[in-house]
């Protein structure tokens, strides 16, 4: 189904920033990542993100590009993920304070995705990401991107 106009004019005027900390070196965090997880998580968090989901998805529809913040903040799986992969708090942090419009882990990792609306705040947030790998040792790369509502299809790389 597409995105309403709302929504996918939204969409199409993020930019998004992550590093790309794949490959062999990390291969290993995704998989224990995914481990990590406990069964049963505080019914306080649970609550918390359940009223984020609510506030992003209320944010997207009406074009609230600040309530994004809301949507990428994740008391049910960063906090656990971050055992094993403790870069991402700071990852995360790093991001933010540069003026990312939301920051969070991709799926289990190692991917971090910022959002933003303007070339500096990518620039800073660019800045960020690479200072925290420096700092850390983390190998990658920070990728910009330009999400689309277009679904997934394969891009030939050169």
């Amino acid at each position: 189904m597409p995105a309403s106009p709302a929504v996918q004019a939204f969409i199409d005027a993020l930019g998004s920033t992550f590093p790309d900390v794949g490959g062999s070196c990390l291969d290993a965090v995704e998989a224990r990542g995914r481990r990590a997880l406990p069964v049963d998580v505080p019914l306080a968090d649970a609550v918390a993100n359940l009223g984020a989901v609510a506030i992003g998805v209320a944010g997207l529809a009406a074009g609230r590009t600040d309530l994004l913040r809301w949507l990428t903040v994740d008391r049910l799986h960063e906090p656990y993920r971050a055992a094993v992969y403790p870069q991402l708090p700071a990852l995360v942090k790093a991001a933010r304070d540069a003026g990312a419009l939301g920051a969070c882990l991709s799926g289990a990792g190692s991917a971090v995705l910022a959002f933003s609306d303007s070339m500096s705040t990518i620039t800073r947030i660019e800045a960020g990401f690479s200072a925290v790998a420096a700092d850390t040792d983390l190998p990658g790369k920070v990728i910009v991107v330009t999400p689309r509502n277009v679904g997934a299809r394969v891009v030939e790389q050169s």
